[in-house]
């Protein structure tokens, strides 16, 4: 285990151990950092064992301290967030949790974000549109859509140029209504870079020109995803 990853535990150990009924948990965490993986999964059992006793209320207390610590910090999640807690203890929880609540996006943004459904993401938005974390997500993983379209050009786009666009539109309504107005600049500008490319694509489709590689060298513009500059020279 990386050096880092174990200094990262260790100030949150105290804060787990004080809690009575996550002592095997905390036996758990320490056996990781130790690099005894077989013993820590152990502990780990008896601890997800015991957690199906717990009341609804000590089981979201967990599942929200796990996430409170760890939901932006991907080394600690490797830790924390292992596959039999996720499966045995986290899912269910988020699950139950977000069938009855009503004012707090946070168990819809953590179901959408660990368990790969944006439908629980926009549903934090309807919650609560201050919750950037949720909105930075989508702003996210639509760039990552339109990055994904680009990345073979110029020898050819995956899917459709035009749906690309509209995710760029939607895109650019998350980054206006961002709380966090700092931000804005970052996500405008990998946002402009790349609707660059795009944008040449469609036009190179639009001029009939037999080659965009060629295309965009006669007219000094970007049809690589590599070129950085955006330009050639």
């Amino acid at each position: 285990m990386l050096n880092d990853q174990n200094h990262s535990l260790r100030p949150t150990l105290l804060a787990i151990e004080s809690h009575r009924k996550w002592q095997s948990y905390a036996e758990y965490c320490k056996l990781r950092e130790q690099g005894l993986r077989k013993q820590a999964f152990s502990s780990l059992d008896i601890f997800l064992a015991d957690s199906l006793q717990w009341c609804f209320n000590e089981q979201k207390e967990f599942v929200a301290f796990v996430f409170n610590l760890c939901e932006d910090d991907l080394e600690l999640q490797l830790i924390y967030l292992c596959y039999p807690l996720m499966s045995k203890l986290i899912k269910p929880t988020l699950d139950k949790w977000c069938k009855q609540e009503k004012v707090n996006s946070q168990p819809f943004r953590w179901y959408g974000k660990f368990f790969c459904d944006s439908s629980y993401i926009y549903h934090a938005l309807q919650i609560d549109p201050c919750d950037d974390k949720a909105r930075k997500w989508i702003i996210t993983n639509l760039l990552e859509k339109i990055d994904f379209a680009t990345h073979h050009l110029p020898d050819y786009y995956i899917g459709d140029p035009l749906l690309a666009i509209e995710w760029g539109k939607e895109v650019q309504q998350h980054i206006n209504l961002l709380i966090d107005k700092k931000a804005q600049p970052f996500w405008q500008k990998e946002l402009e870079q790349l609707l660059i490319l795009v944008n040449n694509y469609i036009q190179w489709q639009a001029s009939h020109h037999p080659d965009f590689e060629q295309w965009g060298k006669e007219n000094k513009l970007q049809v690589d995803s590599n070129d950085e500059t955006y330009y050639y020279q």
